[in-house]
């Protein structure tokens, strides 16, 4: 509960810094001189995603529709891992404008956001849930309600260390829905940071529709060339 309570602190301590201390004027990638988040040089590094694709769930016809910003290289890779590893908030309302921007530009229509959940034991580490920060300050942005809908177990191996095959069977059983909401018939939004085989989303989606989703709608700030 006290580690909670910090991580929480240190969310409201961020918000409150991007008031009282907003944007500087410098990219916060290569740190010149910039009146946008990044500089012109930086910012032509990114390649964005231009349209969605899906993923397949297996025995089942459903497809389940994913958007991402950007592929993750170049700027845009130096930027999430300062986001996720330096704690830099200034980098996820960067993010965060994308995201909402992608939204707006493919018409996204949902009733909640959600996240994928990390490990107690990197929260412990990093101090936060990249996804949980992303979701709910995208939820702020759009005026939308975010629900934590999912549940993780730990025991999973890090994904990255395997193959597309040991990853989806890494993380079978791993999620599950909480109890605590109702989303029958609702259409879920569901945020995380990179889309590399769809393993994880494709198990959470696979939860949210057992409890009758509506539909499950993926969103990731990048995706792997894979």
């Amino acid at each position: 509960m006290g580690k909670r309570l910090v991580q929480l602190i240190k969310l409201c301590f961020e918000g409150f810094s991007d008031i009282v201390f907003p944007f500087c004027g410098r990219c916060l990638c290569c740190e010149s001189i910039s009146i946008n988040y990044l500089c012109s040089k930086c910012s032509s590094k990114i390649s964005y995603v231009k349209t969605p694709y899906y993923i397949n769930l297996c025995e089942s016809s459903i497809k389940i529709k994913c958007y991402s910003v950007a592929y993750y290289s170049h700027s845009f890779k130096k930027l999430l891992l300062k986001f996720k590893y330096k704690g830099n908030f200034n980098c996820s309302d960067y993010f965060v404008s994308q995201m909402k921007e992608c939204i707006e530009r493919n018409n996204i229509q949902f009733d909640i956001i959600s996240y994928v959940p990390s490990t107690k034991k990197i929260v412990r580490k990093r101090g936060f849930n990249q996804s949980e920060v992303l979701a709910l300050k995208l939820a702020e942005a759009l005026n939308k309600k975010c629900c934590s809908l999912l549940m993780r177990k730990e025991g999973a191996m890090e994904q990255k260390k395997l193959s597309r095959e040991d990853r989806l069977n890494n993380l079978k059983g791993i999620f599950s829905v909480k109890d605590a909401f109702n989303i029958k018939n609702k259409k879920i939004l569901l945020i995380d940071d990179v889309f590399t085989t769809g393993a994880t989303v494709y198990h959470c989606s696979e939860q949210l529709l057992s409890k009758d989703v509506f539909e499950v709608i993926i969103l990731t700030l990048a995706k792997s060339n894979v």
